[in-house]
C-alpha cells in the first residue's frame, strides 16, 4: 500500500483546536544582542524540512535544501559556499574531516574543509533524520521504515534493519540515538526498538502505542521526536499518546505522562525540559516524570526542540521568535525575533514565489545550536542568525 505522508500536520491542527498566536512584544532587549546574520540558499524551499546546524571548534556550518555554507562562528565571515545538483534533506553531521546529510534515497559525505564531495551512496529511501555518527558508522533512518549502517571513510553498508511503517504518517523521522554500543529508534508505528550497534540485530522492541480511531489521523502514533537518552532510562514520545522513560536494559515502561512532543527534549541534569504540542513548555523531572514548571506563554505556536543555555531555556517557534526562559520557575526573560529577508537580504524572484505564505510565517524548525553565551538559528527561508548573551 502507497504510503502518504502529511506535511505541517501539527500547524492544521493547532488551526483547529488553539486560539490566535500570543503576540509577543519586541524590544527593551538589554542582555542578548544580534551579532551577525547570513542567508544560506532558499532555504527549503517550502518542505517543512529541519537542517539542523553543525560545528566544530570555531567553524560553523549551515545548509537549505541545495547549497551548504562555512562561517567563522564569532565574526558571521563566511569561509566557503557550494551549491550542490542533489537535494539536502537533513541536517548536518560531522566525522572526522567529513560534513555528511541525507537527501533522496541517498547519503553524502562532503569534505569540511572545501564542500567538495567524497563519497555518497544509494539508500533504500528519502532520508529526513539527520544522520549519527558512532564508532566509525553512519548510522541512517529512511522514510520508508530501514535503518543501516556505514562505514564512515565510504559509505559501505555495514547493516541494516527494517521496520513496519503505517499508510499514514506525519511528515519527518527521529535521528537514532545511541548509547554505549546500542542504537534506540522510534518508529512510526508507536514502537521503540533497541539495534546493536556493531551488527544491527533487534534487542528489544517495546510498544509505546497501539493505533486506533475512526480515521488515519485518529490513529497516528508516530514516535518522532528525537529519543532522550539519560541514565534512568529512554525517553521517548508517541504522538497523541503520551510521553514515557523506558528502562535500557528492556524497554520497560517506568512511567507514563499525557503530554507529547514532536520537536524533541532536552536533558540537563535530572530533568527535561520540552514544549508540547499546544506550544506549552515543560520543565520535567526525569527519574520521577513530575512537573517542575509549565509556561504557556507560547500556546497556540509550534515550538521548536529547546536548548539550555546558561540559567536559561532557550526554544524557537513558527513565528521567527527565539525566546529565553528561566530555568528556575519558566519566567520568560526574552525574545527576540530573526530579521527578515529584506531587511538584510531582498528577495529574489525566485525565492518569493515557490511558498509566499510560508516565507511571510519565519518559521524555525530547527533547534537553535548553542554554544556558551552564543546561540545560532536558521530559519525555513535559510536566513542564519548569531545571537549572544550579554552579562
Amino acid at each position: 500500500m502507497k504510503k502518504i505522508y502529511l506535511y505541517l500536520i501539527t500547524l492544521l491542527i493547532f488551526a483547529g483546536c488553539a486560539g490566535a498566536p500570543v503576540s509577543i512584544e519586541e524590544g527593551s532587549i538589554r542582555t542578548i544582542e544580534s551579532v551577525w546574520t547570513q542567508s544560506v540558499g532558499h532555504g527549503t524551499e517550502g518542505k517543512h524540512l529541519r537542517h539542523s546546524l553543525a560545528m566544530d571548534g570555531d567553524t560553523l556550518y549551515a545548509a537549505s535544501y541545495r547549497e551548504i555554507a562555512a562561517f567563522e562562528r564569532k565574526s558571521g565571515k563566511q569561509i566557503w559556499r557550494r551549491t550542490y545538483d542533489r537535494n539536502i534533506n537533513t541536517g548536518l553531521a560531522i566525522a572526522g574531516d567529513a560534513l555528511l546529510f541525507g537527501g533522496d534515497a541517498e547519503l553524502v559525505a562532503l569534505s569540511r574543509s572545501t564542500g567538495e564531495p567524497i563519497w555518497h551512496v544509494s539508500i533504500s529511501s528519502e532520508v529526513l533524520a539527520t544522520p549519527v555518527v558512532a564508532n566509525g558508522l553512519v548510522i541512517v533512518r529512511t522514510v520508508d521504515g530501514n535503518i543501516s549502517a556505514h562505514k564512515i571513510d565510504d559509505g559501505q553498508q555495514q547493516w541494516s534493519y527494517q521496520f513496519r511503517v503505517p499508510v499514514l504518517s506525519l511528515r519527518g523521522n527521529s535521528s537514532p540515538t545511541v548509547q554505549a554500543n546500542t542504537i534506540y529508534v522510534g518508529t512510526d508505528n508507536g514502537h521503540v526498538v533497541a539495534l546493536d550497534l556493531k551488527k544491527g540485530e533487534l534487542r528489544w522492541d517495546s510498544t509505546l502505542a497501539v493505533a486506533h480511531g475512526r480515521n488515519e489521523i485518529e490513529r497516528l502514533v508516530d514516535v518522532d521526536a528525537p529519543l532522550l537518552s539519560s541514565r534512568y532510562g529512554i525517553v521517548a514520545s508517541a504522538y497523541q499518546q503520551g510521553m514515557m522513560l523506558l528502562t535500557l536494559q528492556s524497554g520497560q515502561i517506568v512511567w507514563k505522562r499525557d503530554f507529547s512532543t514532536i520537536s524533541g527534549a532536552t536533558l540537563d541534569g535530572d530533568k527535561f525540559y520540552f514544549g508540547d504540542l499546544e506550544g506549552s513548555l515543560w520543565s520535567v523531572s526525569v527519574n520521577r516524570g513530575a512537573t517542575y514548571w509549565k509556561q504557556p506563554a507560547l500556546d497556540g505556536r509550534e515550538l521548536g526542540q529547546p536548548m539550555s543555555q546558561a540559567d536559561m531555556v532557550v526554544v524557537a517557534d513558527d513565528q521567527g521568535y527565539v525566546h529565553w526562559f528561566s530555568k528556575s520557575d519558566g519566567s520568560k526573560r526574552f525574545s527576540l525575533r530573526v530579521k527578515t529577508k529584506k531587511e538584510k537580504f531582498p528577495l529574489k524572484s525566485s525565492t518569493a514565489d515557490y511558498n509566499r505564505g510560508f516565507v511571510e510565517k519565519r518559521a524555525i524548525l530547527a533547534p537553535p545550536l548553542v554554544v556558551d553565551e552564543w546561540a545560532y538559528v536558521i530559519d525555513q527561508r535559510g536566513v542564519l542568525e548569531a545571537f549572544r548573551l550579554r552579562k
